[in-house]
C-alpha cells in the first residue's frame, strides 16, 4: 500500500510539473502526505489528510505563447517568472498567420486586394511563410514554393530577369504574374486542400 502511495504521489507530482511547464498554469503547493496509519484491522492504511493538488488558469500573457510565433513579438516567456510579451504591434495578427502577416505589404504591393488574403493562405500551405523553405523531394523553393527548373523563365516574364528564386519579393511577384497572366491559382492545385 505505501508503494502504491508513494507511485500515486509521484505521478500526481509529475503531471504537475507538467502543467506548470506547458501551460503556464501554477500549482497550489502540495501538502506533505502524512505517514500512513495502521487501520484497526491493521490491512490498510488511513491518511490525516486529502491529497489535493489544485490548477490555476495561466496568465492571459503566457497563454498567448501557445499562440503566438516565436519571433513575432520577440520573446518567448517560459515561466510566470520572466517578462510577458508584449501585445503585437496594431494591424499584425498574434497566432498561426502572425508569421505569414510580416508578407502582406509585399504580397498587397503585387496582388490585387481582393487575392491578398487568398495569397497569404497559399503561402501559408506552401512554405509557412518561409522564404527559404525548399522542398525535399522535388525542386520547389521559396514562399510559394516556385520550380526550379520553370523559375528562370518565369521570373523573366514577370519583370524579375535574374532573381534569386528565394528572393521573397521576385518569389511574390512571379506568383501574382502566374495568377493574372500565366493560369490562375492552378499552379498551386497540389496544396488546394489547405488553402
Amino acid at each position: 500500500m505505501r508503494r502504491l502511495v508513494s507511485m500515486l504521489a509521484g505521478v500526481v507530482l509529475i503531471a504537475a510539473v507538467f502543467a506548470v511547464g506547458f501551460s503556464g498554469s501554477s500549482v497550489t503547493p502540495i501538502p506533505k502526505i502524512p505517514a500512513p496509519a495502521a487501520t484497526s484491522s491493521g490491512g490498510g492504511a488511513a491518511f490525516a489528510a486529502p491529497f489535493r493538488l489544485a490548477l490555476v488558469p495561466p496568465l492571459p500573457a503566457l497563454a498567448e505563447v501557445a499562440t503566438t510565433a516565436p519571433d513575432a513579438a520577440g520573446c518567448r516567456p517560459l515561466t510566470s517568472l520572466e517578462a510577458a510579451c508584449p501585445e503585437p504591434p496594431p494591424g499584425m495578427v498574434a497566432g498561426a498567420l502572425a508569421g505569414l502577416d510580416r508578407w502582406r505589404p509585399l504580397i498587397a504591393e503585387h496582388f490585387e486586394a481582393e487575392d491578398v488574403e487568398l495569397a497569404l493562405s497559399v503561402i501559408g500551405c506552401e512554405s509557412h511563410g518561409d522564404p527559404e523553405a525548399a522542398n525535399p523531394s522535388s525542386s520547389a523553393r521559396g514562399l510559394f514554393q516556385h520550380l526550379a527548373s520553370l523559375w528562370p523563365e518565369r521570373a523573366a516574364r514577370a519583370g524579375h530577369p535574374g532573381a534569386d528564386i528565394l528572393d521573397p519579393e521576385a518569389n511574390i511577384a512571379v506568383a501574382a504574374w502566374l495568377v493574372y497572366h500565366g493560369g490562375g491559382w492552378s499552379h498551386w492545385n497540389a496544396s488546394g486542400h489547405c488553402w
